[in-house]
């Protein structure tokens, strides 16, 4: 079929079922694509009669419906929870891969700490601590202990802030940004769905997992009664059928043509 037989197709089962009321759309659902499902479903049942088109408009809402549960699924997996997606990213990150982060931390905790002095003034010291020069490293812990802190205190504020620059402000986190800020610390999506289901089951949280059984259950309804649907269709053509049959042999027999009987005679005066 065509593009315009399609679109033939679909336009004409549009007035054909306007009977039946509008679309079953949400907000954001394509009526085009609804209205290409109903000519194609309409194209391959052809409906006969106005019972016929009844199942037709019953099949194609159900399949609809499982489309959007399906949809809806997807989605749900797709996108995760921006809490869930910040701790999964701060579980996953090794320290190798925030040491600018914390080099940054580091010489601004000090210099807040050193009046007159720049972040810039430490950066060389950083640097070296990162590369883990035992006399830096020595000096700086002990440095960072005479303001009441600790050095791990300043990793951790080195990660936040390197999980907070992977997630940008108002970011889309559509899947191909979700893929890229996995890709750029070696993890993955499967990663991140693996922990969040282990969480979800430590915590005792079940929520998530709960809505994804349920939109399950919802299309495999749905799938049940578009089935019946089609079957109820078959059954409804394989009953006019019979009785057509039936009507055309009663129809037979009420005008079988009877053998013809010779004239009688004219009797002659």
């Amino acid at each position: 079929m065509t593009v315009t037989d399609k679109s033939i197709t679909s336009t004409a089962a549009i007035e054909r079922f306007a009977l039946f009321g509008a679309a079953p759309l949400l907000p954001g659902e394509s009526a085009e694509s609804y209205d290409e499902l109903l000519g194609r479903v309409c194209a391959a049942a052809k409906p006969a009669n106005v019972i016929e088109e009844m199942f037709v408009v019953d099949v194609v809402a159900l399949q609809w419906q499982i489309l959007r549960w399906r949809r809806l699924k997807a989605s749900l997996l797709r996108t995760p929870d921006h809490d869930a997606l910040l701790k999964f990213l701060g579980r996953g990150l090794k320290d190798h891969q925030y040491t600018d982060e914390f080099v940054e931390v580091l010489t601004e905790f000090i210099a807040k700490r050193h009046p007159g002095t720049k972040p810039g003034d430490y950066l060389d010291a950083a640097r070296q601590y990162v590369k883990n020069d035992k006399d830096v490293v020595q000096h700086v812990n002990e440095l960072v202990k005479s303001f009441e802190s600790s050095v791990d205190s300043i990793w951790l504020l080195a990660k936040l802030r390197k999980v907070q620059g992977l997630l940008k402000t108002g970011q889309q986190l559509d899947a191909n940004s979700i893929n890229q800020i996995f890709a750029s610390i070696g993890l993955s999506f499967d990663d991140f769905a693996a922990d969040a289901l282990s969480s979800t089951a430590k915590d005792g949280r079940i929520e998530p997992l709960a809505v994804v059984e349920r939109l399950d259950q919802l299309a495999a309804n749905a799938e049940r009664r578009r089935n019946a649907a089609l079957r109820e269709l078959d059954r409804h053509r394989a009953a006019s059928a019979q009785a057509t049959r039936q009507a055309l042999q009663v129809e037979d027999a009420e005008f079988t043509e009877l053998p013809e009987q010779a004239a009688p005679a004219l009797a002659l005066s």
